[in-house]
């Protein structure tokens, strides 16, 4: 996104006087050339702007579409049940006279693939206060999901703002050429990309579409069949994590590396076992839906086994690990490495890290429960209760809470 300042300067030509009764209109000139320059600053530099938002706070905030009207004005605590969660904002358009044009929305898609980037206008958006947080904000747009399956795509290479003049004149000419054609060739990869993620978009939607049918059935059938088909799959995933941890004990760094791939193949089957069931839930009632949470607490628990087994056997302890200052690990080093409680159990990953206003790392983000890694809750731990281990394969992090603790803390908030 560019945003283009115009500065003016105001030139001050005064006149130097051939007499003396010239001075004092000279100085008179002065005068009130600083004055127009004090009222440009003060025009210019804002300390504060009341009734507002960044749009970097816009950036990733979920939209929900109703069918009816909404109160923008009301703050409410949570999402209404008559809201659909449509997509996340993934951009804000800026007009050339500083205006926001549009908010580009990424809906649809399949687990995040073939997703379909539409602009809303500003206008038919709502900020909806939350009343459990402050200075946060539901985004809702009064329509349905038919309108958005037959909105059109958001075509960005449309955007004019910096584009050639009326004659087809470039700015820059040959440099400006060869940037066309490198864009081109960008458009190009991203054609091809795009073709790529759709036909894996319809291969996983035609499996998971299947799976869902067959889900479907069972359930129709009885809430028997939902439970011992819950028991099957805690069962398998409880193997599939006892060979895994029996494999990495008969081997080294390639056994570790192989048990890795396979929690994360793991976690892959109980995501689309999970999105089946859930789909099976909504079709069968709420008896089902009841067995379909039992499905996806055994699938949770199973999945943490398997997680936890991998990571205890790749982190960094007491025997062998080495104490290190939180502040000389690099931030993309720590993000995502697991947070181990007291009992070297797995309670949480690290998604963040806190500076205070010295620059110096003040805190970390710990994102705690939730299900695959979605609904969990952010919590923050000062930095001075953490001990980072580091041995010559792993860092990990350690605090002394367990994760019932962390979970009691407040909700942490960006500021």
């Amino acid at each position: 996104m560019k945003k283009l300042i115009t500065t003016t300067a105001i030139g001050l030509m005064l006149a130097l006087p051939a007499h003396a009764e010239d001075k004092a209109n000279a100085n008179a000139t002065a005068e009130a050339n600083a004055n127009a320059s004090a009222n440009m600053s003060g025009d210019m530099f804002m300390k504060s702007i009341p009734d507002s938002f960044n749009a970097s706070g816009l950036m990733g905030k979920r939209v929900y579409i109703s069918k009816d009207k909404v109160d923008a004005k009301t703050a409410i605590n949570e999402a209404q049940d008559n809201w659909d969660d449509v997509g996340e904002v993934s951009d804000v358009v800026i007009g050339t006279n500083g205006e926001v044009d549009a908010v580009l929305v990424d809906v649809g898609g399949f687990l995040g693939i073939g997703e379909k980037t539409v602009a809303i206008s500003m206008d038919s958006l709502n900020l909806i206060p939350d009343g459990d947080t402050d200075n946060s904000y539901f985004v809702v747009a009064q329509g349905s999901k038919d309108q958005l399956d037959q909105a059109p795509k958001y075509d960005a290479e449309m955007q004019t703002a910096f584009s050639a003049d009326a004659n087809g004149d470039m700015n820059g000419n040959g440099e400006d050429m060869q940037n066309a054609d490198a864009s081109q060739k960008m458009d190009e990869a991203g054609d091809n990309a795009e073709a790529a993620a759709t036909a894996t978009a319809a291969a996983a939607g035609a499996a998971a579409n299947e799976a869902a049918d067959k889900t479907a059935q069972a359930a129709d059938n009885a809430g028997e069949a939902m439970d011992n088909a819950a028991e099957n799959t805690a069962d398998a995933a409880q193997n599939a994590a006892q060979e895994t941890e029996q494999a990495m004990n008969n081997a080294g760094d390639k056994t570790e590396e192989m048990a890795k791939d396979a929690a994360q193949n793991t976690k892959e089957a109980a995501n689309a076992t999970g999105q089946a069931v859930e789909n099976a839930a909504d079709n069968a009632g709420e008896a089902t839906k009841e067995a379909a949470n039992e499905t996806g607490n055994a699938i949770d628990d199973a999945v943490d086994s398997t997680a936890a087994a991998v990571g205890t056997m790749g982190q960094a302890d007491q025997e062998d690990g080495q104490k290190v200052d939180i502040a000389s690990v690099a931030p993309d080093t720590l993000r995502g490495e697991g947070v181990y409680g007291p009992n070297d159990d797995k309670v949480g990953d690290v998604s963040e890290l806190v500076q205070g206003n010295d620059g110096k790392v003040s805190g970390v983000v710990i994102d705690v429960g939730g299900f695959l890694g979605i609904g969990a809750k952010p919590v923050e731990i000062k930095a001075s209760e953490l001990t980072v281990l580091q041995n010559d394969t792993s860092i990990t992090v350690h605090t002394g809470l367990t994760e019932e603790q962390l979970k009691k803390l407040p909700k942490y908030e960006a500021k």
